[in-house]
């Protein structure tokens, strides 16, 4: 707790930075804008620089007036097709042909971007001209500029559901357009109009780096939302009968409400939180009215959502914080409506306020209906106010009755009465920020919207199978405006469009906030009967759960078998979209099988058309069916429906040529009224197709098998996942036995120590000269020539890999094979596979530097052979090696497709690391002497560590974090002695960066979060070894712990040398053990004094007393997940190894482009195994080799972490005299000599 404190005293400065910032007014740039983003006191005052915001949007042109209700209620807001309009117009730019999206002249802002993740494939470019320049200031696909991966980091852009989003500013002096390279599907560009004569900095590239730091910063204020400036709470707890109310009188005086929360006794019966109503008065006006459900943004129930303005955590409290100032008093009231006693607690804190003329007063209002009816379509108004205001946020909950999509109704919002609106959507659920709500009903959340329940799933219950269709029952949309607030000087007018597919009753109950002066009104009043209008909730079993669905998704291909085939034909075609003609054509001239050796083409197809073909049953069983079609040139991306459900993802029909697709299980389906409505949606142009055609051939029938049980203790997807976010589980000796070893491009010519030129060979890699001995061999694989990078056989899984991105090319093509199959189960690109942004996630996929990593885990139950299609160059791949009958599910597409949920739940988890099960809290704050030692007594009994913190009091000087020495003792024995910046992973310095099992925050505050169980007691101690004296404070967190057989304790050592001469060639050993244990983790700090590359040096890592090593490495910043570490000399961080420090950046002193190449001074490489920890029976020992392209003498220090039973020794022993053996610095500040004009760069491989 202590810790968090810490760091929301960090944020809460940086806040109130911002809002001194903006109050100097200065002119309008990515700088202000950003800072205005996260002051929550600016949003409490009309704007000083006035603007109006606008929208340019895809809404449909033939919207033009609600007089003529056809064109009104238009829902058609995309393009596709020649006749698409709902743009600008198309121009000519460099002579390519370009849609214009938006084009405002004068001075603004973009503040918010949306579009959709399908319907623009990823070889569309998005352009922003600003001021009339011809040269784009941005440019590039708009999912990888905006999904949060790419240009705009997360959260300013960020992913939701299917559609990538972006919050980050684009401000410009005169004009902004914005153009697609073709024809644009949805879209949303929202920005300010400032009044004419606003001063505004245009945005450029250099301002946008010049703000990354800005923009870090922003980033975690967002993620960390606490309310600033807030004073001790007022609070009661109460039981409110029906009817009654309780209420806290605020502070007299001028004040601001900073922060408010409310928690209820149970919420069992999810109307409570309808029924339960928020009032405040400010200044003698009641100005919210609300049920805590809307305000909070929860809907109907409790459902947990983390945003920058709300949040409602999982044990019950809902808080919010928007500034709520006042000038005399007020007070905060509830009420409860609900017909039976209420158990409820209300906490208020308040802080200073200074009233002035731009201040407004804090507006919440609630409107519910039920019935609201489908037919005829119409506008549902959320608010009409008159007067001067700001509006900031909603929450809107529907009832829905039936399982269609009900949210295409388009938001229309009027400012200061104006003809047309000025904000015209494109949908509902594009309002808040999400798209294809039909399948999106899975719980998402960010800092300014969220969709905290849907159907029903919300955070503590997601959806596990994005096929699924159901949209019945409640949803919860929320969205709390950042940038994209609403100024109105005469009024405001929001309404929704009510759509739904059916006609049907809905319930819709929404809650909005705004600020506004004290004459301002609006259409919002107390509406306590129809709090108690609940909508009737449907049968909401009627529809089996379609996650209990044995079906696989589209793009697992089956053997050809044409046994039970049912072939499609025109006539079977009973519906279809556009100008789409089926017509039969013969394929016997092409290579390859096909049912009777035609299919039907659907000539005219594109984007958004649908077609649906009823395919004749062959009995009233269900039947697993199996679809052969067609791929070719002008082929397009198709989604698969049988019976209204969703076969699975969508699949790309491309080939260079026609050739046939083979099977596709769409799964298993019972007939309705004797056959199979197969529905085709085309919805997208793949990257290298020139069409959207498509033909399918026919289907097939076979009885449906059912999956057969897995053996106790399998080894699946899904284990190995569960394991790599269980802490508890590496505190154990692993209960399923496997072997760490790596498959790496290692030069061959190192077989042994005793032949030092081929032992300390370095050429780890293929090239030109290079043709041979860093791979298994070459081998012709379906007609082409692919070299083997791994082949091991019996049972397996690959945990770590990695590769450096300046090779290979896009067109290398990397293959998995598995259980000796001949067609690949995954095959791509292997930067693009492996990077965070393709196949696997972001964070078990990721770029590094110059490198792309991959911790997703690949299991096998017999064999693995990885793949290149040309010559490889660097390479590794870690992988665990069962023992022999250990059963383990191999990996399949469709198994990689049910475990999305949980590769979202670890992955978060992972990026937001706590420590569980920590209960008990000790902790000391002490002045250490020169060679004083403190100490922390450890519960007795059988526990566990589960947290340990570290802060000094300064670091000004570096090499404090080497002097000050963590030692913990458990059940009588000494297992920790090593210095506080080696054991966190910040090394010489204070260095910050996250980890999943280790954090260095900005205020100095080092944590760790390795479990370290014990049977009966023990102390964690410090001891300053410096010649100052030290401030330090130390928090251990204990929780319980079940000690059992294959339980070990955790060890820390450490080694240090200077001076480590570079030649000859020699290999500087981290640890040897002896016993049994599990290795987790090192950090290595090196002090070079020159300008040349030191880390090509190998690991090489024996394992129970091995001749030769199981894992070769290929360099030692390959072995820190990172690559061409002569210019890679910046920070970067992730869950499992990091940069934290290099020559002189760290992650508040990033790299500039342009930079010097310099690896001169310290550079601290730090890894905590995931999946790669290394389990040994006997022994380990892990050397590193000594590198470096110039004779030197360098320094060498190393942390490392292991597991080891009681009688487990190593040769580490504490080293306090070579602690204070601290490598010279070289001079920092020359800079490093220049090549010659030619001269090659001895650094460069």
């Amino acid at each position: 707790m202590k810790l968090i404190t810490k760091i929301v005293c960090s944020l809460g400065a940086f806040a109130a930075l911002c809002a001194c910032s903006i109050h100097a007014q200065e002119p309008v740039s990515i700088e202000s804008l950003l800072k205005e983003m996260v002051d929550r006191d600016s949003v409490a005052r009309f704007p000083e620089t006035n603007f109006r915001l606008k929208q340019h949007t895809s809404y449909n042109r033939a919207s033009v007036s609600p007089d003529d209700e056809k064109g009104w209620f238009a829902n058609g807001d995309f393009n596709k097709g020649p006749n698409a309009k709902n743009f600008i117009r198309i121009e000519e730019n460099h002579g390519r042909k370009e849609w214009v999206m938006m084009d405002h002249q004068g001075a603004g802002a973009i503040v918010r971007s949306w579009q959709p993740f399908r319907g623009t494939p990823k070889n569309r470019i998005l352009r922003i001209y600003l001021d009339g320049s011809d040269v784009p200031a941005i440019e590039g696909n708009p999912h990888t500029l905006f999904n949060g991966e790419g240009m705009v980091p997360y959260p300013l852009a960020h992913p939701s559901l299917l559609s990538a989003v972006n919050f980050f500013p684009i401000p410009y002096a005169k004009s902004c357009k914005v153009t697609m390279s073709e024809l644009p599907y949805f879209f949303i560009f929202t920005f300010r109009e400032y009044e004419e004569g606003s001063k505004v900095k245009t945005f450029t590239m250099e301002d946008f780096e010049a703000a990354k730091a800005l923009t870090e910063k922003t980033g975690q204020l967002l993620l960390n939302p606490t309310a600033s400036g807030a004073e001790a709470p007022l609070s009661f707890s109460a039981t409110l009968n029906d009817q009654e109310t309780k209420s806290l009188d605020l502070p007299t005086g001028e004040a601001a409400v900073r922060e408010l929360s409310v928690k209820l006794g149970s919420y069992e019966n999810p109307n409570v939180t309808r029924q339960v109503v928020l009032k405040i008065e400010f200044d003698g006006k009641e100005t919210v009215w609300c049920p805590i459900g809307d305000f909070f943004g929860s809907g109907v129930g409790l459902n947990p959502v983390q945003g920058w303005y709300r949040t409602v955590a999982e044990d019950g409290t809902m808080s919010c914080r928007w500034v709520m100032p006042y000038q005399q008093g007020g007070k905060v009231t509830l009420q409860n409506l609900s017909g039976a006693p209420v158990e409820a607690e209300l906490s208020v804190k308040t802080g200073e306020w200074t009233w002035d003329e731009r201040t407004m007063y804090f507006n919440a209002g609630w409107r519910g209906q039920y019935p609201v009816p489908t037919r005829p379509k119409s506008d549902w108004n959320y608010i009409t106010t008159q007067g001067r205001g700001v509006y900031v946020a909603d929450t809107l909950t529907i009832m829905n009755p039936q399982p269609s999509w009900w949210g295409e109704g388009d938001a229309k919002i009027w400012v200061d009465g104006e003809d047309f609106p000025s904000l015209f959507g494109t949908g509902t659920e594009d309002y808040y920020a999400y798209s294809w709500g039909g399948v999106s009903t899975d719980f998402y959340e960010h800092p300014f919207h969220a969709q905290p329940f849907s159907f029903r799933y919300n955070k503590l219950n997601r959806k596990e199978q994005m096929a699924e269709r159901d949209t019945r029952g409640f949803s919860t949309e929320s969205r709390s405006r950042a940038l994209d607030t609403m100024p109105f000087s005469s009024s405001l007018q929001l309404d929704m469009e009510v759509w739904s597919g059916a006609d049907c009753d809905m319930g819709y109950q929404v809650g909005m906030m705004w600020y506004a002066f004290a004459e301002t009104t609006s259409n919002c009043k107390p509406e306590p009967e129809e709090v108690l209008n609940v909508p009737p909730l449907p049968d909401m079993g009627v529809v089996a759960d379609k996650k209990e669905k044995k079906s696989a998704p589209v793009g697992v291909k089956t053997p050809v078998d044409f046994k039970n085939a049912v072939e499609i034909e025109p006539n079977m075609v009973i519906s279809k979209s556009g100008k789409i003609q089926p017509k039969a054509q013969n394929l016997r001239s092409f290579k390859g099988e096909w049912n009777e050796s035609d299919h039907i083409l659907f000539k005219g197809a594109e984007i958004g058309d649908v077609v649906e073909i009823r395919i004749p049953a062959s009995g009233t069983a269900a039947q697993t069916l199996t679809l052969y079609a067609t791929q070719s040139r002008d082929f397009g991306m198709l989604r698969l429906y049988v019976n209204g459900e969703l076969t699975g993802p969508e699949v790309d029909f491309y080939a260079p040529g026609p050739v046939p697709s083979g099977g596709i299980e769409l799964g298993e389906f019972a007939p309705v009224d004797g056959a199979y409505i197969l529905r085709v949606e085309v919805l997208d142009v793949g990257s290298k197709s020139k069409g959207a055609l498509f033909g399918l051939d026919c289907i097939t029938f076979s009885n449906a098998q059912p999956a057969a049980a897995l053996p106790a203790g399998t080894v699946t997807i899904q284990s190995l996942l569960k394991e790599m976010a269980d802490r508890d589980a590496v505190a154990e000796f692993p209960s399923v036995d496997f072997r760490l070893k790596q498959a790496s491009s290692y030069n061959r010519k190192s077989k042994t120590p005793e032949d030092a030129e081929g032992w300390f060979n370095n050429k780890d890699f293929g090239s030109k000269t290079v043709t041979e001995g860093v791979f298994i061999r070459v081998e012709e694989n379906s007609g082409r020539k692919e070299w083997v990078l791994m082949d091991h056989q019996g049972p397996g899984a690959i945990v770590r890999s990695w590769q450096p991105f300046r090779k290979p090319p896009e067109n290398v093509v990397m293959r998995f094979y598995l259980d000796g199959s001949d067609t690949p189960v995954l095959e791509g690109n292997p930067c693009n596979m492996l990077n965070g942004k393709g196949l696997f996630p972001y964070p078990f996929a990721h770029d590094s530097l110059l490198s792309a990593v991959s911790f997703y885990p690949i299991p096998y139950a017999k064999s693995c052979k990885v793949t290149l299609s040309e010559l490889p160059f660097f390479y590794q791949f870690t992988y665990r090696e069962y023992a022999e009958g250990t059963p383990v599910k191999t990996l399949t597409m469709t198994d990689f497709e049910a475990a999305k949920p949980l590769v979202d739940e670890i992955g978060q988890k992972l990026l937001n690391p706590q420590a569980e099960g920590a209960v008990n809290l000790l902790t000391f704050s002490a002045t250490l002497a020169t060679n004083q030692e403190k100490s922390i007594d450890l519960p007795t009994g059988t526990a566990a560590v589960r947290e340990l913190s570290v802060k000094l009091g300064d670091y000004s000087d570096p090499n404090i974090t080497r002097l000050v020495v963590l030692k913990i003792e458990f059940d009588g024995k000494e297992t920790v002695w090593c210095p506080v910046g080696d054991f966190f992973g910040s090394g010489v310095g204070l260095n910050p960066y996250q980890g999943w099992y280790r954090t260095v925050a900005e205020d100095g505050s080092m944590t760790c979060r390795w479990v370290m169980p014990f049977q009966h007691g023990g102390k964690v101690s410090l001891v300053n070894l410096g010649a100052e004296k030290v401030n330090a404070e130390v928090t251990v967190k204990t929780g319980a712990y079940a000690w059992n057989e294959r339980s070990m304790y955790f060890h820390a050592g450490w080694r240090g040398q200077y001076p480590v001469a570079t030649r000859p060639f020699s290999d500087w050993n981290y640890i040897t053990t002896q016993g049994r244990g599990v290795y987790v983790g090192d950090t290595l700090t090196v002090m070079n004094p020159v300008d040349r590359w030191w880390g090509e040096g190998d690991e090489k890592i024996f394992v129970d007393g091995e001749s030769f090593p199981s894992i070769f490495g290929t360099g030692t910043e390959d072995y820190y997940a990172y690559s061409w570490g002569g210019v890679s000399t910046d920070f970067y961080d992730h869950p499992f190894h990091a940069q934290p420090f290099s020559h002189k950046y760290n992650k508040l002193n990033r790299k500039p482009k342009g930079a010097p190449k310099s690896t001169r001074g310290f550079s601290v490489e730090t890894r905590s195994r995931s999946l790669d920890t290394m389990p040994f029976s006997k022994s380990l020992q892990l050397d590193m080799e000594v590198w470096s392209w110039a004779e030197c003498d360098m320094g060498y220090q190393v942390g490392v972490y292991w597991y080891g039973d009681a009688e487990t020794t190593s040769n580490l022993q504490p080293e306090p005299s070579e602690i204070l053996n601290v490598p010279p610095l070289p001079d920092m500040n020359t800079l490093p000599k220049k090549k010659k004009p030619g001269q090659k760069d001895p650094d460069e491989v």
